[in-house]
């Protein structure tokens, strides 16, 4: 059935309503067939755009890849038409995606990220932009591949530039630097880092759960084991439905290993066994089999190693299963660092898998 171009548009409009998730980007690639097979390029073109993003919130970053790439070959092609004008800006904005994206899959070489990193920053020079968002993410690249020196010459450049339109959200940028303080021993500092950005009003997508899963050990680790539990029930509520936030499920798991709270911990694991089929890149699977990994050990410590775990329609002895995502983590670990050159991502892998407990007594996680 063909479409005329305003009823492309309003099912665009509708599309763009709804919220992330595997229903929004149905329906904006219903729309981009449509408009595809209408032959209406400015439609068509203003739809990848909306659905690269849309893919990176709804868990589906590989595909993101594909519509970005498209759009940005068609921009270089004749950046002057106004409908490429008109998502310049985005364009720039999208780079981070496409970064933070590439290093979640091993199978892509570093070489492609280090050369979009500094595509990225060409053209933001050229566009007259600031580039304190390029320095974040040269920072991530080399934490990624554990440089630790590197790590911090970028982390200074980052946090001293001048921020722009362009930076990440008054939530998201001082979440990063959250992670980078917490994981080189400076947790005062990433607590003030946190605190400072909560006291703002936070209206991003993944705020202000990232900020207050990135204070759950910090605050541990300083003795505000109250403030830590609120900080994990809070932020927890804001990820447990959303595929994308994998990663920050795997934290939340670790951390009830961590706190005397594994039977909480089992709950989270069974609830979210289910996104590992379909989720968002290896890089979370390596991240929520390891935390899961950990967390089976520990019950196995505890006597629980006979404790059936519900995995779909079977379930499956609890350490059986944690020598399965343990050594699918580990196979992940490897993978990486074959691609990286380094050893960063198995070491990092097995300190989740070793860890211990911060307490001996239990901290308690229940919802209030």
């Amino acid at each position: 059935m063909a479409y005329s171009y305003n009823e492309l548009w309003q099912m665009l409009g509708q599309a763009t309503d709804l919220p992330y998730g595997p229903g929004q980007v149905a329906a904006l690639e219903q729309v981009l067939r449509h408009t595809d097979a209408a032959g209406e390029t400015e439609l068509a073109f203003q739809t990848r755009m909306i659905l690269t993003q849309s893919y990176v919130m709804s868990g589906e970053p590989a595909k993101s890849f594909v519509t970005f790439s498209r759009c940005l070959a068609e921009y270089d092609a004749d950046p002057g038409l106004d409908h490429h004008e008109a998502w310049s800006w985005e364009l720039l904005w999208y780079f981070k995606f496409a970064v933070s994206g590439l290093l979640k899959f091993p199978e892509v070489p570093l070489d492609r990220t280090y050369a979009v990193l500094d595509d990225m920053e060409r053209r933001y020079r050229e566009a007259g932009e600031k580039t304190q968002a390029v320095y974040h993410y040269r920072h991530l690249v080399a934490r990624h591949i554990g440089d630790d020196d590197a790590a911090a010459r970028w982390y200074e450049r980052w946090v001293t530039a001048p921020r722009d339109d362009l930076s990440d959200c008054a939530g998201c940028d001082p979440d990063s630097r959250m992670a980078y303080l917490a994981t080189t021993g400076r947790d005062a500092e990433a607590i003030a880092v946190g605190e400072a950005a909560l006291a703002q009003k936070l209206d991003c997508e993944k705020q202000p759960q990232s900020v207050l899963g990135a204070l759950m050990f910090p605050y541990l680790r300083t003795g505000r084991s109250d403030e830590a539990a609120d900080a994990f029930r809070r932020s927890y509520r804001g990820a447990k439905d959303k595929l994308g936030e994998m990663g920050a499920v795997a934290d939340h798991i670790e951390f009830c290993a961590r706190t005397g709270n594994e039977h909480r911990g089992l709950e989270l694991l069974e609830r979210h066994l289910s996104w590992l089929p379909k989720a968002p890149s290896p890089a979370a699977v390596m991240s929520f089999t390891a935390s899961g990994g950990l967390l089976l050990r520990r019950l196995t410590e505890l006597g629980h190693g006979d404790a059936p775990v519900r995995r779909g329609e079977e379930t499956v002895p609890a350490a059986e299963l944690a020598a399965e995502m343990s050594r699918t983590s580990r196979e992940l670990g490897t993978r990486f660092d074959a691609r990286n050159g380094t050893p960063a991502r198995s070491a990092a892998v097995e300190r989740v898998l070793t860890a211990e407990p911060y307490t001996t007594r239990a901290i308690s996680l229940n919802e209030r």
